[in-house]
């Protein structure tokens, strides 16, 4: 195997030109390797020289394909090649190589495991056959579908079979031959047969060994190659021979030539009056293209061998000697077709050029054919067959034009056919009395089968075809619609007539005689009805008894009573319905009769859980019998207003008691149209509820001093009443000791100092309904936020001067402790230290700068036990000298000492 690329659209060239010729000139193709590119073209080859002209560029790793597994379709003009797939070598893949646009591609994976070790394309059916290698001892034939890969097996082959010779596969009117040895006898080489329509495989040994076959399409005969070896060393020679499918005798064409040759795999066919071969010369190197004469058996060979760089791979006739033609199936009218009667067949002969001549012959597959003599297009066809046909146009060819063909489906239906009922004697008749009914059946040929005849009562009589009428008698009664019914046959469809037909019947009386028990009883209990029918002779049948309300009985004569069971209470009217018989015609009786209510039983099943929780729900269950299910109502009470009510057929509600204590729990059934009301009781006890309570408090956390929400909310209870006392730890808080729930809450004020975390508990008290609980919080206290307030008086001084400092602490809890201390550029001023708050969170300090500044000024207040810490800020701006009102030389010496270049004494630079 080797890799093999596509081919390239500018082949198309070479074949248009080709297609116009005439005429017609067999053309000789081959995929050929490029050693030197690594790429695979479609080639002309000249059998005189041995030269190959591609008819494009190729293409580098295409596709990989096995010896002997490629077939070429003169129809399509496609190369189809099989390989083994790159990522399942035992799944093959198919490709096709176009020689019109020279393209190729996959066309995908076959549908069925194997490797394909032979291919060929049968032309009377159009299909590529492939030899597949289902197991080591097992080959079988398949289709495959050129579109899509998808393979059906045609043959299932045999057992034992193969190993085969690469390259001699040839398909031969409907069988697909190739040459192998058995598994069992490898010392023999076979010609294996295998029907392309039937499961039947030929086995045949032969007289001599080939290591080629080919069919030549032309004279429709089987060619191959023979290997003769003579003497010591061998001698090898070649022998054209012509093969017999049936003897697998090998018929010698001409003499063997000499010193010849190795044959390439997969590289035969037949072109132009010869067989055309790949092999190398015994003693030679190289790869000739070797023509074998199908007339003489003489071979020659090109006059230089293929390039040294170019492998063939395969070859084939393009055109198998012919210009292509091509038949089409225009229309069959009508179509569907019936049976027996004719249909046109169009057809339709073309060529790329000029006008084929010849005839089509035009088939059902059932022996039903015409013929169209070109230039004719249509002949008409009569098929006998009913079905689904296959309807074949073979185009034979002529001298310049290969033939052709084309199918198209046909359902032939099977013909209408007409029944009539001629006559019907005598008309009317008497019940029980015998009439004859005449028929008569119309359609292709005379119609065979059976006709039923029919009264529509179940009487009925059969004629069977070509007799003509039966006797019909009825049983019952009536008017009558008289059927005949053919059931058709092979070739005619079924059909019916009908006809009235009367049949006399007697009156009969119906009586309600008597009913027990008198007067009235039970729903759902039987009471006894007894009835009497008279009428023409001993009526015989069905009296129904209903009772209006969908309760009946039968009574079946010559009985005369039946046990009726009425499922609904009240009043009713019996009425007896007597249906008649072939003889008697219906009556009917009425009565007046009365139907009681059933009684009931209700019980208290269960109560879970039992015992409950107030404001819990509880379920009781109950049941109720009487006569069938009863319907309705229950309704559940626990004495104390709490009620639920149960829609039969539920079984059970739940019940909520909103109060605590021993419970009397009452079911009653308000009965329905057939069950009388009753009611049952049980004991309940209902248990306080169990709570939980949740403390909170806004805000949280708190701040000393401040005013806190405390809130209990008690949960999980019903209509909850009673006190919540609020602790700190375990001590009552003050105020909150017994604060009154409302609507399951319970708030009280209070407040907390000095900061820290406060473990508070809230004791709701329970009540009648409620049992007890409590909850807990841990409140964080914190401490007051303050704002300390710097002011500076005055704001701006001459070195040496006194500066008063004010400071006011606001915002905490009065009376303030603690100190404030000052520092002016972040250096603490000796005498601002410290300092104590008086009453109303002031206190003051004076300084004085010795080197003038702009100072900033930081007061920080210490904060204490209720008061966070805070501080504020201010600034003094401190100058060297007071500015008076200057004249002229005061002002430059003003400037001076600005600038820094005159001091006055005791003064110092700030730097």
């Amino acid at each position: 195997m080797r890799t093999l690329l596509p081919l390239l659209a500018s082949a198309a060239l070479a074949l248009v030109a080709l297609l116009q010729a005439s005429p017609a000139a067999a053309q000789l193709y081959a995929l050929s390797y490029d050693r030197s590119t690594g790429s695979t073209t479609l080639a002309a080859i000249n059998p005189a020289d041995g030269s190959l002209t591609d008819l494009g560029t190729g293409a580098v790793a295409c596709c990989e394909v096995a010896m002997s597994a490629n077939a070429f379709d003169p129809f399509a003009q496609v190369l189809y090649a099989f390989g083994p797939s790159s990522s399942d070598p035992s799944i093959s893949v198919l490709y096709r190589f176009d020689a019109l646009s020279g393209a190729g591609a996959l066309v995908g994976s076959l549908s069925l495991p194997g490797r394909i070790v032979g291919a060929a394309f049968e032309q009377s059916t159009q299909r590529l056959l492939a030899l597949r290698q289902v197991s080591a001892t097992q080959l079988d034939v398949v289709a495959v579908d050129t579109a899509t890969a998808t393979a059906a097996v045609v043959n299932p082959g045999a057992a034992d079979c193969c190993q085969l010779i690469s390259g001699a596969v040839a398909e031969r009117s409907g069988v697909l031959y190739a040459v192998g040895r058995l598994q069992g006898a490898p010392g023999t080489q076979m010609l294996i047969g295998f029907s392309t329509s039937s499961p039947a495989v030929s086995q045949t040994a032969m007289s001599a060994e080939l290591v080629a076959l080919v069919t030549d399409r032309l004279t429709n005969t089987l060619i191959g190659l023979q290997q003769l070896a003579s003497g010591a060393p061998a001698n090898y020679s070649l022998q054209l021979v012509s093969v017999d499918p049936s003897s697998a005798n090998l018929s010698p064409i001409g003499a063997a030539t000499a010193d010849c040759c190795a044959i390439a795999p997969d590289t035969v066919t037949v072109n132009d009056g010869a067989l055309r071969a790949v092999g190398t010369r015994v003693g030679m190197s190289g790869f000739d293209l070797i023509s074998f004469d199908l007339g003489t058996g003489a071979a020659s060979f090109s006059s230089a061998p293929i390039a040294a760089n170019r492998i063939v791979d395969g070859m084939f006739d393009l055109l198998k000697g012919l210009l292509p033609s091509t038949t089409s199936i225009v229309s069959i009218s009508p179509s569907p077709a019936v049976v027996g009667q004719p249909y046109t067949v169009t057809v339709a002969v073309s060529a790329a050029s000029g006008t084929p001549t010849g005839s089509v012959v035009v088939g059902d597959g059932n022996g039903a054919q015409c013929t169209i003599v070109l230039p004719a297009s249509s002949c008409q066809l009569t098929s006998v067959v009913v079905g689904p046909l296959t309807i074949t146009a073979s185009y034979g060819g002529d001298s310049s034009y290969a033939g052709s063909s084309d199918t198209a489906a046909l359902t032939v239906d099977r013909a209408p056919s007409s029944t009539q009922i001629d006559s019907i004697v005598p008309s009317p008749s008497t019940v029980g009395q015998s009439y004859v009914v005449s028929v008569s059946v119309s359609g292709f040929g005379p119609p065979g089968g059976d006709v039923s005849v029919d009264d529509g009562n179940g009487a009925m009589c059969t004629i069977t075809l070509p007799a003509v009428s039966c006797m019909l008698t009825s049983t019952v009664a009536g008017p009558k619609t008289i059927s005949a019914s053919y059931s058709g046959d092979g070739f005619n469809l079924p059909s019916s007539a009908t006809a009235a037909h009367e049949v006399l019947r007697a009156a009969s009386v119906t009586t309600i005689t008597g009913v027990v028990p008198v007067g009235s009883s039970v729903v759902g209990q039987a009471y006894a009805v007894s009835v009497s029918v008279t009428g023409f002779g001993v009526p015989v049948g069905n009296v129904v008894i209903d009772d209006g309300a969908g309760a009946s009985c039968t009574v079946v004569l010559p009985a005369s009573s039946c046990n009726l069971t009425s499922n609904l209470a009240g009043a009713k009217t019996l009425a007896a319905s007597y249906g008649g018989d072939v003889n008697n015609l219906p009556s009917a009786d009425t009565e007046p009769y009365t139907i009681d209510r059933a009684p009931s039983t209700t019980t208290i099943v269960t109560v879970v859980p039992s015992p409950s929780v107030a404001g819990q729900p509880y379920a009781v269950t109950v049941s109720v019998t009487g006569f069938g299910t009863p319907t309705g109502s229950v309704m559940v009470d626990d004495g104390t207003g709490a009620s639920c009510t149960i829609a039969l057929p539920a079984v059970s509600c739940n019940l909520s008691s909103q109060t605590a204590g021993a419970k009397t729990l009452t079911a009653s059934y308000s009965g329905d149209v057939n069950n009388l009301p009753s009611s049952a009781t049980a004991a309940q006890t209902v248990n306080p509820a169990p709570t939980t309570t949740a403390l909170s408090a806004v805000p949280n956390p708190a701040i000393v001093g401040q005013t806190v929400v405390l809130t209990a909310t008690v949960s999980d209870g019903v209509n909850t009443t009673g006190t919540v006392a609020f602790l700190e730890g375990a001590n009552p808080i003050a105020g909150c000791a017994a604060v009154t729930v409302v609507a399951a809450t319970a708030s009280c004020s209070t407040s907390f100092s000095p900061e820290g975390a406060r473990n508070l508990v809230a004791n709701y008290s329970g009540d009648a309904n409620n049992l007890a609980s409590s909850g807990a919080l841990s409140l964080p206290v914190e401490r007051v936020p303050t704002t300390t307030t710097l002011t500076v008086s005055p704001q701006a001084v001459v070195v040496g001067d006194p500066v008063q400092l004010s400071i006011t602490v606001s915002g905490g809890v009065p009376p303030l402790s603690g100190t404030v201390s000052i520092s002016a550029n972040g250096v603490a001023l000796p005498v601002c230290q410290n300092l104590v708050l008086d009453g109303n969170g002031q206190t003051s300090c004076v300084v004085t700068f010795a080197d003038f500044n702009v100072y900033q000024l930081l007061a920080t207040y210490s904060g204490d036990v209720d008061d966070l810490p805070s501080s504020g800020t201010a600034s003094v701006t401190v100058t060297a000298i007071k500015v008076p009102a200057l004249g002229g030389p005061g002002l430059l010496l003003l400037g001076l000492l600005m600038a820094g270049l005159v001091l006055l004494p005791g003064v110092r630079r700030q730097l």
